[in-house]
């Protein structure tokens, strides 16, 4: 039998590793990324002509009763120009009236007496009073208008500007505070949300203090162009703004433009909730605090008895908003002739 010498075992050859083509990944993942992103601005773009298409519409109906009103105002006398060059005499030297003939002094006496009992009786409250609206509920006709679009709209901030892209005009929503951050004034899905009144602030009487929240778009819309209040030349320029709500309409002018903390403790922190106090110290504290950390040197007369309302938005991180301050003005105060501070007081 013929010898066979051992012959050495063979390993098995392994198949050979497929090479990863990196490329390939690469562009695939570049793709997907580049559809998911085309997809995302597809539904960015639509909600926001959809939130623009919301915006004009209920802009629409707050134009037509405003030209409504216009037409139905009764035409003022045309002013002569001896009428107002003696008016404009009048700012500049204003005439002290005479005194009131002696025989209404026994007339007046009572009602002298009645203010000074009233006032008396503020001085020694630490609580300010509940203020009725001066007409009663009766309904703002822009607002009712607003409502019949829908039943949670209960307000219109209007911002005028020569320029439509400043201009800020939008309807006022209430529901809670999450809501409308990501719908429409109408109700609709919209991640450009709306101005909303915050859930807090209740409407049965005038409230002191209107705190309003609204996104910072990067398009100027919404809260986007209240940033321009850096300015101190736009701050001047547009320092009166209008705020239809449900039973009231009035105009503020601006007091502060300032950017505060919600963490207490940390620098510019303010408590907006003391503002909503009822308690005279708490809220004239929160109001001091807006002046102090405000942008522009502040000259308005402001106390804890007046109106104020709050536009708010973000900027920065979350622990930061952008506050624009306004104080109602004041029964027989002009837009063009505010109340200053008196020197040397608040």
């Amino acid at each position: 039998m013929p010898y066979y010498p051992p012959q050495a075992q063979q390993t098995p050859e392994k198949p050979p590793k497929k090479k990863v083509n990196i490329r390939r990944i690469v562009l695939w993942v570049s793709v997907v990324l580049i559809l998911y992103g085309g997809i995302r601005l597809s539904l960015y773009l639509d909600e926001m002509n959809r939130s623009r298409l919301t915006k004009a519409k209920l802009d629409a109906i707050v134009a037509e009763v405003e030209e409504t009103q216009k037409a139905e105002s009764p035409t003022a006398a045309p002013e002569t120009t001896e009428t107002a060059g003696a008016e404009a005499l009048a700012e500049v030297y204003p005439v002290t009236p005479a005194p009131e003939a002696d025989t209404k002094a026994d007339e007046e006496t009572p009602a002298v007496e009645a203010v000074a009992e009233e006032k008396a009786n503020n001085a020694i409250s630490d609580t300010l009073p509940l203020v009725q609206y001066p007409d009663g509920y009766k309904a703002n006709e822009k607002v009712a208008k607003l409502q019949r679009e829908s039943a949670n709209i209960v307000g219109y901030l209007q911002i005028d500007d020569p320029d439509p892209k400043k201009t800020l005009k939008e309807a006022v929503a209430k529901k809670d505070n999450t809501y409308y951050l990501n719908h429409d004034a109408l109700g609709n899905r919209n991640a450009n949300g709306a101005v909303f009144l915050d859930q807090d602030i209740s409407l049965e009487t005038r409230p002191y203090t209107i705190l309003l929240y609204g996104h910072n778009m990067k398009t100027g819309e919404k809260f986007g162009n209240l940033w321009r209040y850096e300015d101190f030349s736009y701050f001047m320029q547009h320092r009166i703004f209008q705020l239809d709500m449900t039973y009231d309409s009035a105009k503020y002018a601006i007091f502060a433009v300032t950017n505060i903390r919600l963490t207490p403790g940390r620098d510019h922190y303010v408590n907006l909730q003391a503002l909503q106090s009822l308690n005279r110290e708490t809220r004239r504290k929160a109001l001091d605090s807006l002046i102090k950390y405000s942008k522009h040197q502040n000259t308005l007369d402001v106390n804890e008895e007046d109106q104020v309302v709050l536009l708010i938005t973000c900027v920065g991180n979350d622990d930061e908003r952008l506050v624009i301050a306004g104080r109602r003005l004041r029964d027989g105060e002009r837009e063009d002739y505010l109340e200053m501070k008196k020197s040397g007081g608040r």
